[in-house]
């Protein structure tokens, strides 16, 4: 980021805001409570990890806070930036981390969110096979890990969450 940048997302919120969620390149999480949250689950290597980790703590009663003062040095490497893979795995970890955290959206717009991914969605013109190969490796996850305990939310729960900022 430039200094640019980091002064653009300072102003997205205040020091001490209660946030949502959080990106992964500059966040501190305590040893312990990230280890009794369950830390970051592996399936989740590229996207959506540091989503579903707070979606846990959230539910588990820790929040989320903004600290404006720390300023994170993150120098990207275009090393693994390749938009195909980027775009397989925004696909596949967002239908994983929707099904293992909102039963709203397992029960009713995951179908939908498929078919509209397929059939409309600009960003997968001539990339339809990444879609559905994303689609498959997603259901193959989740069938995989189909034992390990997932955090559903109801939908109170959701749109309480949903009120948070996203930084």
């Amino acid at each position: 980021l430039n200094n640019a940048e980091i002064g653009q997302m300072h102003s997205l919120c205040e020091s001490g805001e209660i946030l949502q969620m959080y990106t992964g390149f500059g966040h501190a999480i305590n040893r312990k409570i990230f280890l009794e949250i369950g830390g970051y689950r592996e399936y989740f290597m590229h996207m959506c990890e540091e989503r579903d980790f707070a979606m846990r703590a959230w539910r588990l009663g820790y929040k989320i806070v903004f600290f404006g003062g720390i300023k994170v040095l993150h120098r990207r490497t275009p090393v693994g930036r390749n938009n195909d893979r980027n775009f397989f795995y925004k696909i596949r970890n967002t239908i994983i981390y929707s099904y293992k955290n909102m039963i709203v959206y397992r029960l009713f717009w995951l179908p939908l969110s498929i078919i509209y991914m397929l059939l409309f969605w600009r960003e997968a013109n001539g990339r339809r096979m990444i879609v559905v190969r994303a689609v498959i490796d997603a259901f193959k996850t989740i069938f995989i890990n189909r034992n390990e305990p997932s955090t559903q939310m109801n939908l109170a729960d959701i749109i309480e969450f949903r009120k948070k900022p996203i930084r």
